[in-house]
Parts: C-alpha cells; sequence; structure tokens
C-alpha cells in the first residue's frame, strides 16, 4: 500500500509539474499573443501618427510660405506707400519763382494805384487803399509759404 501511495504520490507530482509547465506555457502564449494583439493594435494608430505629423509639416510649410508672401507683399506695399507719400509732398509743395512773383505784383500794383489815383469818387480817400494795397501785398509774398494772412477787417 505504501507503494502504491508513493506511485500515485509521484504521479501527482509529475501532473503537478505537468500542470504548472502547462499553465506557465499557456501565461507565456498569453503574453505572446497579448503583445502580438498590441503590435495589431498599435500599427493603424502609429501609421496614423506618422500620417498626422506628415500633414503638419506640410501645413507648417504652407504658413511659412504664406508668411514668406505676406512679408513680401508687406515690403512692396510699404514701397507703395513711401512713393505715395514722395507724391503728395512733391504735389503739395510750391515751385515758385520768387522774384518773378515779386516783379509780376508789383506790376499789377502800380496799374492798380494808378487806377484808384485816377478815380474821381472823392468818397473814398487813395492814400488809405494804396497803403493796405501795399500792406496786403506785402504780407501775402513774405509768408507765402506760412499760410494766408486775414485781411477780414
Amino acid at each position: 500500500m505504501n507503494v502504491e501511495i508513493d506511485n500515485l504520490r509521484n504521479e501527482i507530482e509529475q501532473l503537478t509539474e505537468k500542470m504548472t509547465t502547462i499553465q506557465q506555457n499557456i501565461k507565456d502564449l498569453s503574453k505572446q499573443q497579448r503583445a502580438t494583439e498590441i503590435k495589431v493594435a498599435k500599427l493603424p494608430i502609429e501609421t496614423q501618427i506618422a500620417v498626422l505629423n506628415a500633414e503638419i509639416n506640410n501645413l507648417q510649410n504652407e504658413i511659412n510660405t504664406f508668411k514668406e508672401t505676406r512679408t513680401n507683399i508687406q515690403k512692396e506695399v510699404d514701397g507703395m506707400q513711401s512713393k505715395i507719400e514722395e507724391q503728395l509732398r512733391q504735389r503739395n509743395e510750391r515751385v515758385v519763382n520768387l522774384s518773378k512773383m515779386q516783379s509780376q505784383v508789383n506790376q499789377f500794383l502800380n496799374g492798380w494805384f494808378r487806377f484808384i489815383a485816377h478815380r474821381t469818387d472823392e468818397e473814398t480817400d487813395a492814400s488809405d487803399q494804396i497803403d493796405r494795397i501795399k500792406q496786403v501785398a506785402e504780407d501775402t509774398l513774405s509768408q507765402y509759404y506760412q499760410g494766408s494772412p486775414d485781411y477780414s477787417s
């Protein structure tokens, strides 16, 4: 009986070892299977990530191209604005030969003074009118670039 018990115990030990080995194999297979499943599941995700990274790079390149284009256009706009301002400045500049203008004013005044001096209207004082006209002419010539004086009084 002891022999049978020992034989059964040995058989139980062998079966236990066999069962442990099988369980370990199952665990190993499960790990390998899980690893394979994880790899299979990761592959499309990694592929999508690679595609998205490529799209991000393409979009960044487009953004950089647009920035360069905007910079170039802004340079052109600034250049045109400078040209416009220069044209406006030149248009607003008064180019007048002052000595020629003084000569023409003096010719006009001489004719005007003769007209006033020969008027027969006694109600107005010719010398006051002549003095006022001289003052207007002098002010106009001396302040030509500074604006117009007020002669409303």
